[in-house]
């Protein structure tokens, strides 16, 4: 198999609440920086969401990549 095939340690991460809140800062900057205001506003909301339903008491608490901003 070439170097881009999954391992059985990459099938083995452990989800979390805090995992999906850092993807969804990845992609908020990732769409910020391509100007996909339409979809960096759906991943903001998506981030409002996780983050309250990971314990964070405010968005604010989630450091926000540059660029990015909330409504």
């Amino acid at each position: 198999m070439g170097s881009s095939a999954m391992n059985d340690e990459d099938l083995d991460m452990q989800a979390s609440a805090f995992g999906i809140v850092q993807c969804l800062r990845s992609l908020a900057s990732e769409a910020s920086s391509l100007h996909m205001l339409r979809t960096l506003s759906a991943i903001e909301d998506a981030l409002e969401a996780a983050a309250s339903e990971s314990g964070v008491d405010q968005v604010g608490d989630v450091c926000l990549p540059a660029g990015a901003r909330l409504h």
